[in-house]
């Protein structure tokens, strides 16, 4: 019996090996850049990032695809406005013969840039000694000049299984502890414009990952144990809902109230 787990087990080996050979790379590339968008709701304006380096004819399938987004209009008072944002676009590159066939995946508003001087949280030094990770999402609230006003810990996952679930919640509690004290120090650069102000408060989500030396290698995997997730009680259960946490990068800064609706499908479309 055990003979012939050893030969399935090595027949399942070589078939996902195989099977992996046959498959045809999916890539993926990210646009960044600033919109802007007229009272009727049509975009009036774009500027795609250039140090993003993207191949002239990606960008020319991008712009494209930009000039026929159309808007919910934004207003202010009951006056449709001009408003600005920041442009996350998030592309998929499948070969195909011939070439690659490019998707939209996905499309954030509203992301607020990052400071260089936001520093990182302490690593906790038990959790050092004990060799565990953790990756805390948290949701901050800013205020127009980007100054965090409110932290709240969404979810955290832990590096590794423990002992019981009391074990674990004090591991997550230790975490975040350490993530939202350095949160409330943090400052972004408010990209959302709106009749020539920023927002006043903005809601993103944002990761703080915890993670030994030297287990970053890129033939590494890295997993976590989920903790459960706790919305924001300022945000909407419906708008966390729509925002996926497993895709947010470790640089990521994901908006979550963007004003800016798109009218056009764009997510899923074909470039």
């Amino acid at each position: 019996m055990r003979a012939i787990a050893i030969l399935l087990l090595l027949f399942l080996v070589s078939a996902a090996a195989q099977a992996q050979q046959d498959a045809k790379p999916t890539l993926s590339m990210t646009v960044t850049g600033h919109i802007e968008i007229a009272p009727d709701g049509s975009l009036h304006t774009y500027q795609l990032d250039k140090d993003k380096g993207l191949p002239p004819a990606v960008q020319q399938l991008v712009e494209q695809n930009l000039r026929g987004w159309t808007f919910e209009p934004i207003t202010v008072d009951g006056r449709p406005v001009i408003a600005r944002t920041r442009l996350r676009l998030m592309l998929s590159a499948e070969e195909v013969t011939g070439g690659y066939q490019l998707k939209v995946e996905n499309v954030w508003f509203g992301e607020p840039t990052r400071s260089s001087k936001m520093r990182p949280p302490q690593y906790p030094m038990q959790a050092a000694y004990a060799g565990l990770g953790a990756r805390v999402i948290l949701v901050l609230k800013l205020d127009a000049s980007g100054k965090v006003i409110d932290v709240h810990s969404e979810q955290t996952s832990l590096g590794a299984i423990t002992k019981n679930e009391k074990q674990a919640e004090e591991w997550r509690a230790v975490f975040e502890k350490v993530s939202v004290a350095a949160a409330r120090r943090w400052k972004f650069d408010v990209t959302e414009i709106i009749e020539g102000a920023p927002v006043e408060t903005s809601s993103v989500r944002v990761p703080v990952d915890f993670e030994m030396m030297g287990s970053t290698s890129k033939n590494r995997w890295r997993g976590y144990v989920p903790g459960p997730r706790r919305p924001a009680p300022w945000v909407a259960d419906e708008v966390a809902a729509t925002h996926a946490i497993d895709n947010l990068g470790a640089n990521d800064t994901q908006p979550l109230d963007s004003r800016f609706k798109l009218k056009t499908q764009v997510v899923g479309v074909l470039l």
